[in-house]
Formats: structure tokens, sequence, C-alpha cells
């Protein structure tokens, strides 16, 4: 036995020493870091706090500039004379507008409160995917250990196999016991191989559960290191009521749901405002440049032909004036073209089809909704507090009956050993006895790790670490 313990140490330490070593708090830290459904919430918490910042900048006037270029073709409107127009005209428009709201009932400080709560909302949603996330790095750092131990089990099991074959073919030399007795362990040794070979492929498998849950890649070299000694209270359990006040006090999910509450009353204030008058101020300048913008610059005399003398054929000829137009400077035409307006908007809501009262309803029947979630989740919560309290009662009555059979199948074992060297019991009594003994320690081991998780589930309701 000292031995096997020898081996399997001096294995144990090689592996860990060329592989990464990762304990619980290790493996919790990682995965608050690089899990993608966190950092999903993140970047919806950052995009919660633009929304934040963007619902204040909304007090402040906007401002804008805008600029065209327009070429048309045959009849078209004159930008500068506002009249129809034969010619191909290109012309220039450019503007700048700010406006303000004086009022909108309270939409705008509305707003702010409610993306104020949908940044805590988003906060809150994140804590309870971290927890999510942590309890199942807890569980599955715990399946690994499970799995280890039961590797361990097994590997003891198919050492006590073998010692007992060793000794039953010194018997069956010695004429003691006849070759059926023999065949029946060396088919133990063969179940044992396959209960190893299992054993080692759970341990693999729950490996990459929890490299899959840390965002390991699967050829990673990772281990774990069971603790030197994991403690079993059995009674150091605080009462019912005391873990639900905690649990209520510091979980993210029932502040998560306060939250969504408190948004759902201010979108009825939201629904009112669609009520209400709406008061905008305004201003812009504005000016053009337009190609058929000219002045006149002096007249020119020429000569017009309106007729023929019929006797001789001779062009009668009438002298006119004739303008000279130029076209007015690009930035002349900008200059004298400038122009301003101020003012203000009212807009008040007679008639639109209900659509706001029929908002501002939904609005009220969402926050009764809220109302009712958030008991909800008080209730579940008050649930499942209580579920886990029971489930670690029931889980230590389980561990310390385990415990109990594993120490009588251990002396049981011991005697009917005994018995057998001494030819008292044939070897089927004591393959029952020690196949007994195996089920005692592997129900012992999984009863112990049941029971440190339900342990863990009533820290983390206290706002505990989780430790090992």
């Amino acid at each position: 036995m000292w031995k096997w313990i020898l081996t399997f140490t001096l294995f144990f330490l090689s592996f860990v020493a060329t592989s990464q070593i990762w304990d619980l708090q290790r493996c919790i830290d990682h995965a608050l870091i690089n899990n993608l459904d966190i950092q999903i919430g993140e970047l919806q918490l950052h995009i919660a706090n633009n929304n934040q910042k963007q619902s204040k900048l909304d007090r402040l006037p906007t401002l804008n500039l805008d600029a065209n270029h327009n070429y048309n073709l045959g009849r078209a409107i004159d930008p500068f004379t506002n009249t129809f127009s034969n010619q191909s005209i290109q012309s220039n428009r450019f503007g700048m507008s700010s406006g303000m709201t004086l009022f909108n009932g309270f939409r705008i400080n509305n707003n702010i409160k409610k993306q104020n709560l949908a940044y805590e909302i988003a906060g809150s949603s994140l804590e309870v995917v971290k927890n999510d996330v942590t309890l199942s790095i807890a569980n599955a750092y715990l399946q690994v250990l499970f799995s280890i131990q039961q590797k361990e089990i097994a590997l003891a099991q198919q050492i006590r196999t073998n010692a007992q074959l060793e000794r039953s073919l010194q018997l069956y030399k010695a004429g003691v016991i006849d070759p059926s007795q023999l065949l029946s362990i060396e088919a133990q040794q063969a179940q044992d191989k396959v209960t190893l070979v299992n054993a080692e492929n759970q341990i693999r498998s729950n490996y990459v559960r929890l490299k899959n849950l840390l965002q390991l890649p699967l050829q990673e070299v990772f281990s774990v290191i069971p603790p030197q000694q994991i403690k079993i209270e059995l009674s150091n359990v605080e009462n019912l009521n005391l873990i639900y006040q905690a649990a209520e006090n510091q979980l993210p999910q029932v502040e998560l749901a306060k939250k969504q509450t408190e948004q759902a009353l201010i979108d009825i204030d939201l629904a009112k405002a669609n009520l209400l008058p709406t008061l905008t101020s305004f201003y812009s300048l504005q000016t053009v440049y337009s190609q058929s913008n000219r002045s006149l610059n002096g007249f020119t005399s020429r000569f017009d032909s309106i007729g023929f003398v019929n006797s001789t054929n001779d062009a009668v000829l009438v002298q006119r004036s004739v303008g000279n137009y130029i076209q007015t400077p690009y930035a002349n035409q900008l200059r004298n073209n400038l122009g301003q307006s101020i003012g203000f908007s009212l807009r008040i809501p007679i008639f639109n089809q209900l659509s706001n009262r029929n908002r501002l309803q939904n609005a009220k029947i969402q926050a009764d909704i809220a109302k009712k979630n958030q008991a909800s989740v008080k209730n579940n919560l008050k649930l499942s507090v209580a579920q886990s309290y029971n489930d670690y009662i029931n889980a230590a009555a389980t561990y310390q009956a385990t415990l109990e059979n594993q120490k009588a199948q251990e002396k049981n074992y011991d005697i009917i050993q005994k018995r057998f060297e001494a030819g008292i019991v044939n070897s089927l009594d004591l393959l029952l006895a020690k196949n007994s003994l195996e089920t005692a320690l592997s129900n012992t081991n999984r009863s112990k790790y049941d029971l440190l998780f339900k342990k863990l589930i009533l820290d983390f309701y206290q706002g505990k670490s989780l430790k090992l």
C-alpha cells in the first residue's frame, strides 16, 4: 500500500512540475477576465455608459453646418431671382442652423434618470453573469478533483486485486483453492482495468469542461492540485434566515429587479411627456451664390434692322442701347445674400389616434409587471436559499452515513482478507467484501464533493469567498 502511495505521489508531482498549476481562486480570477459572456456584459456596460453621457448632452443646443452645389438644366427656379429660368444655372447654398429644446414635458431630465438606471442595470446584469460563471467554475473544479480522487480509488482497487491474485496463486499451487476461484479473481483484475480506464477518461472530460469555461486551448497543459486537506464542517453553518438576509442584501439580481422597477416608473413620466406641449427655439444663418447673379456695367449702342425699303431694298436700321452685364463675384454674392432668422416653435398635441394615451397605459402596465417581477425575484431567491440550505443538510447527513459505511466496510474487508489467507473463506467472499469496500469508498468520495459544492453555494449566498 505504501509503495503504491509513493509511486502515485512521485508520478503526480512529475506531472504537475511540467504543467500549469491552478487553484480554485486562480481559475475564478482567470474566468472573470476571459469568459466571453462576461466580456459581452462589459461591452454592454460600455454602451450603457455612452448612452448615459449622451442623455446629459441632450440639454445642449444643436449646431449644424450645411452646403450644397446645384447644376440646373432646362427649366428651373433661379435661386437668385426665385423665378423660372430656361438657362443652365450653377448655384451654391451655405447655411448654419442651431436649435434648443426649451420645454418638452421634462422628457430630457427623465431620460437622464432612465439612462442612469440603465447603466446601473447593466452593471448589475454583469455581476449576475460573473456570479453564474463563478459557480460554474467552482462546480467544474470540484468535478475535476472528484474524478482525480475516483482514479486514486480505482488504482487502490487494482492494487488490492493484484495482491489478492498473487496470494490466490500461492493458495492454488498449494491446492487450497480450486481453479474457479482463481479465474474469478483474474476476471476482477480485468474489470479493475476497465474501471481505471473509465476513471482516466472522466478526468480528461472534466478537464475539457473546465478549460472550456476558462477559455483555454484544449491542448493547454493544465492541472489542478487537490488541497492538502479539505475541511468538512458539518455544523458551522448560519441559520436559514441569516443566509437569506445576506443573500438579499448582496446578490445583484435583487438590486437588478429593483432598478428595473424604478426604470419602469420613469417610463410612465416619459409617456406623460407626450401629452404636453413642446417648445423649441431655433436660429439659422444662410447665404447663396448663383451663376445668374449679374450686375450692369454700362451700355453699348448697336443698330438693329427693322425692315427694308421697297424701292431700294435698303435696310432700315434703328439704334438701340444694350446693357453690359458682368458676373457678380463669388465672395460678394455670399456677403450680399447673407440672411438670418430666429424664432420659436410650439407644438401642442391635440389628437394622434390616442397613441400617446395608449403608450401611457402600456407604461403603467409595464411598471406593474416590473413590481411583480421584483417580488418574484425575492420569492425565488428565498426558495433557492431554502432549497440550498436543505440540500446542504441532506448532503451533510449523506456524507456522515457514507463515511460510517466506509469504516464498516474497511473493517469487514480486513476480517475477510485474514479469513481468506487462513483458508476459512473462499475468493468469492473476498471479492464481494472488496467490491463493497470500493463502492463505499466511491460513495464517500462522491458525497464529500457534493457536500463541498453545497457548502460553496451557501458561502456564495452570504457573499463569502469560495475556498476549499
